[in-house]
């Protein structure tokens, strides 16, 4: 995966977010930051974490999937 596209998505995903953040707490000051914020380790934490969770919804994980599925689905029954 392009570097570029990582932090793209990871940039994405902190700004939902805080606006989620920010609509459940509105008189709260937002900890949230952009990506930019975070030191390069924490950068780089967040961008692997994005990255492996796009990678988990490829198709060559779909047997994976399935079995989250099924295990999810019995445990909220």
């Amino acid at each position: 995966m392009n570097r570029l596209r990582l932090e793209y998505a990871t940039e994405a995903f902190l700004n939902a977010m805080r606006r989620e953040y920010q609509k459940e707490r509105p008189a709260d000051p937002v900890p949230i930051r952009s990506l930019q914020e975070y030191t390069p380790a924490q950068r780089s934490a967040l961008m692997r974490a994005v990255g492996a969770a796009i990678k988990n919804t490829r198709p060559e994980n779909d047997n994976a999937f399935e079995e989250w599925s099924q295990k999810r689905s019995a445990s909220h029954t």
